[in-house]
């Protein structure tokens, strides 16, 4: 039997556990992440919990929206996924409006979306434009790890955030999400400095598991124009090689963004949208 568990009846830490002991990459997907990034969410699950799916949803007076979290590419369905299915139904049967964004395939998808990943036990492929880039910017630039975000926000919200058009509801959002993520010791952040060691740009990383996720990041416009952000993400690759298998850009519907990802040897991957 298939049901639905609100947040606020959910043992967490069993939740968690389920995400921390599964094969899966599902930083998303943890109580932590979700908490900070949904309005509302809980887990569509069968009886014994062998097989489940968060949801991220709205209540409204008659109905409940569902909807991918902020700042998720996707969520994932955990357990036995030979019926993902069933799960899938369910939320796309229960709920007045339902739009999910998921890592299993099952004959209801919508559509198939892409993002980026480099698998860090490959020999790495730059293109050749990022190899002259970074060839050009070589001892330009200095960087530090810390787990201070202050100037990740600074940078994002005077850049990228602006050019999205992002509301004040995402601006907590990515905050409380950033606290959170420190404060599970699973991020950190680089911030990089010119030859003046005036900070010009940071960027923040997530990291669970074997994996490690690139959130956001921004640096100074004048900067950017000469390749800044190559720099930076190819010592965050070197960095994090030495220690994860795995490179995940988060994904990006933007195809500039996504042609960025890919020049610093991000291969295609899928994931699939199911709405109703």
């Amino acid at each position: 039997m298939i049901k639905f568990t609100k947040r606020k009846d959910i043992d967490i830490d069993k939740w968690d556990s389920i995400v921390a002991s599964s094969n899966k990459n599902a930083i998303f997907s943890y109580s932590w992440y979700l908490d900070a990034v949904s309005s509302t969410w809980g887990v569509v699950h069968n009886s014994d919990w062998t097989i489940s799916m968060p949801i991220s949803y709205k209540v409204f007076i008659f109905w409940i929206k569902v909807h991918p979290p902020l700042f998720s590419r996707n969520l994932s369905i955990f357990g036995n996924t030979q019926n993902a299915d069933k799960l899938i139904t369910f939320a796309l049967k229960n709920f007045w409006i339902c739009h999910l964004k998921l890592d299993e395939r099952c004959n209801l998808y919508k559509n198939k979306l892409i993002y980026q990943k480099i698998d860090l036990t490959e020999e790495i492929q730059y293109h050749k434009n990022t190899t002259r880039i970074l060839k050009k910017n070589f001892n330009k630039y200095t960087f530090k790890k810390t787990k201070n975000y202050k100037y990740v926000l600074q940078f994002y919200y005077e850049n990228a955030f602006k050019k999205l058009g992002l509301s004040s509801l995402q601006k907590i959002k990515i905050q409380k999400l950033m606290t959170n993520a420190i404060l599970k010791d699973k991020a950190e952040v680089i911030e990089v400095f010119d030859i003046n060691l005036q900070r010009v740009g940071a960027s923040f990383f997530l990291m669970d598991k074997n994996t490690v996720y690139y959130l956001v990041g921004d640096c100074d416009f004048e900067e950017k124009k000469g390749g800044l952000m190559f720099s930076l993400m190819d010592f965050a690759i070197t960095e994090y090689k030495r220690n994860f298998s795995y490179f995940d850009f988060g994904g990006s519907n933007i195809e500039s963004v996504a042609t960025f990802y890919r020049k610093l040897g991000g291969k295609d991957y899928e994931y699939f949208e199911y709405i109703k």
